[in-house]
């Protein structure tokens, strides 16, 4: 049996946490997505370097970002993590229980 959608198709997702960024974690680079009214470029791409790391959280910070969504496959987000930790909410579904 088929399901349904009760979502019409022009209706929106209810936002549950507004103060939420999303990152996808890479190998070379990061992408990382804010509140469309936090930004002018709500999407950006970040390096892998220190300095970069630097960067995507000052820019978190600057949007107002409290929390983030972490979507990693290796272990590329550990120094994301580590740099991110100290001023946000990190929740990395693919982290280990036994490191947080």
């Amino acid at each position: 049996m088929k399901k349904t959608s009760k979502m019409s198709p022009t209706s929106s997702p209810s936002i549950t946490h507004p103060d939420t960024a999303g990152i996808d974690v890479g190998s070379e680079e990061h992408y990382v997505a804010v509140p469309e009214d936090r930004d002018q470029q709500p999407v950006r791409h970040f390096g892998c370097f220190t300095s970069d790391l630097h960067a995507l959280a000052d820019w978190l910070e600057q949007c107002r970002v409290k929390t983030v969504a972490m979507k990693a496959t290796g272990v590329y987000w550990i120094a994301l993590f580590q740099i991110c930790r100290l001023n946000l909410q990190v929740q990395n579904r693919s982290c280990p229980s036994f490191l947080w």
